[in-house]
């Protein structure tokens, strides 16, 4: 939005504009709610740039069939912006509260974790803190809580679409 455009909206939305109290507060809203949207498409953009990365390299982990056989390590997954509340439109005569513009995050690439095991063999003979570590990274760690060492192993490896 430019700067005199943004001085019209502000001009119109002030509460001494003559304005109706309910179209302030409709707009205070709408406004609010247009950020939440421009958050949650990034963070969906995310995800699918996430999902695509990992659908590649999870049919190459698949082709693994020995313990020699190279593993294709996933980029970890990219932080989410949190989603405001809405807070509630001021009362008639209060300042406007308008969100902040949103500048949207460059998508950058993490690198993989350095200790991702490198061979399905790796893999296997991954200690329980490795297991661990790679499930916070990626996570699951949700999922393996409550499960032994074997368990979170198959859980991670069927992450990365190894079959053990």
């Amino acid at each position: 939005m430019g700067a005199s455009n943004s001085k019209t909206v502000a001009a119109v939305n002030a509460p001494d504009s003559g304005i109706p109290q309910g179209q302030l507060d409709f707009n205070h809203t709408i406004l609010w709610a247009m950020r939440c949207s421009r958050i949650e498409c990034h963070n969906s953009e995310i995800t699918d740039q996430e999902l695509a990365d990992w659908s590649l390299r999870r049919p190459l982990n698949a082709q693994a069939h020995d313990d020699t056989s190279d593993l294709f390590p996933l980029t970890p997954p990219q932080p989410r912006l949190h989603i405001p509340t809405i807070p509630p439109p001021p009362g008639p005569g209060q300042p406007l509260n308008h969100p902040p513009l949103f500048d949207e995050p460059v998508f950058e690439a993490l690198a993989p974790p350095p200790d991702f095991p490198a061979t399905k063999w790796d893999l296997k003979n991954a200690d329980p803190a490795l297991v661990d570590e790679m499930l916070e990274i990626y996570r699951l760690a949700d999922e393996g809580a409550g499960m032994d060492h074997d368990a979170k192993l198959r859980l991670f490896a069927h992450f990365i679409g190894v079959s053990l």
